[in-house]
């Protein structure tokens, strides 16, 4: 739910773009 608010919050921003998805991937690699 963070990283997609945070992805929500800047779209158009590429740094928040890709900020957003390294959010994503770590979250997705801590619930491994």
């Amino acid at each position: 739910m963070v990283g997609r608010q945070v992805f929500e919050v800047s779209p158009t921003n590429v740094d928040g773009s890709l900020f957003s998805i390294a959010v994503s991937y770590r979250g997705l690699t801590v619930q491994k």
